[in-house]
């Protein structure tokens, strides 16, 4: 057997023993891929004892699961009691869940999207120094240890679940042992924002907004061209080719074709308005 196909049985294995010791009645033959990113989400990583000394507790699991057997309650203390709800000891009052997270196919002009969505959710869970290059990394003993290896494990969970293919899925097998979300993180930018990458998300930014065109008859309207226009912004600006204001101005203005709005355009085009103000 391979070591993959090893890992592979060692994973469906700790699924297994998870899902009986928390439902011992269980038909495992109904469990699906939610229930697994459920497990992922809720059991603490393998955690050598020598790192977190004599405050990891053993777990006992029942060899038979049943009424006359019945599971004993997990204590998991170095990164919380395990929970169905989702939440955590560093947002307790907010029930966590990977499928507010977008999701990502892997591919280069996909990336900035999906960082910048990850990235704004990932604040309103409290989960900026993980994401944070500059975080110092906290050792075994230190008080913020264990919550930040916490939000570690969460932020693993969310990429598991939420890449779905291309080269991403390569640097996940790397980190399966471990499960370093911040890791992943670190590996995922030196990929896709690369010197290479970054220029090619710039020319694509430029396609998109030169293919913008505003007319009586474009899809979704004025609010859908203004979405679209700073979505191709955002993204010259994450690749480090930012347009000036007055260049940005110019060119939005230059593609407002609708009649409808030729008065106001004329208008703007000799203002002293600022791009914002224009839209």
């Amino acid at each position: 057997m391979s070591r993959k196909d090893t890992r592979l049985v060692k994973n469906i294995h700790s699924w297994i023993r998870y899902e009986f010791h928390h439902r011992p009645d269980i038909d495992v033959t109904f469990l699906t891929l939610d229930d697994y990113d459920a497990c992922l989400l809720n059991k603490p990583p393998d955690t050598p004892s020598k790192m977190v000394g004599s405050s990891q507790q053993s777990t006992n699991f029942p060899s038979t699961p049943g009424p006359n057997n019945p599971a004993q309650t997990l204590n998991f203390s170095p990164f919380g009691t395990p929970s169905t709800t989702s939440t955590a000891s560093f947002m307790p009052n907010v029930k966590l869940d990977v499928k507010q997270y977008p999701t990502f196919n892997g591919e280069n002009a996909s990336w900035i999207k999906f960082k910048r969505g990850v990235l704004s959710i990932a604040s309103t869970h409290g989960l900026d120094e993980v994401f944070d290059n500059k975080t110092i990394l906290p050792v075994v003993g230190d008080p913020n240890y264990l919550p930040f290896m916490e939000k570690n494990k969460f932020v693993y969970s969310i990429w598991i679940s939420r890449i779905t293919g291309g080269l991403a899925m390569s640097i996940l097998q790397d980190f399966e042992d471990t499960r370093d979300g911040r890791g992943v993180y670190l590996k995922l930018l030196n990929m896709y924002e690369g010197r290479h990458n970054t220029q090619q998300m710039a020319i694509l930014a430029m396609v998109r907004l030169n293919s913008l065109i505003l007319n009586y008859n474009s899809a979704g309207g004025m609010p859908t061209f203004i979405t679209k226009f700073r979505d191709a912004l955002h993204d010259l600006k994450d690749a480090k080719e930012p347009l000036s204001d007055n260049i940005a101005k110019s060119i939005l203005l230059s593609k407002v074709q609708e009649n409808n709005y030729r008065h106001i355009v004329d208008a703007l085009m000799v203002s002293n308005l600022n791009l914002d103000d224009c839209m």
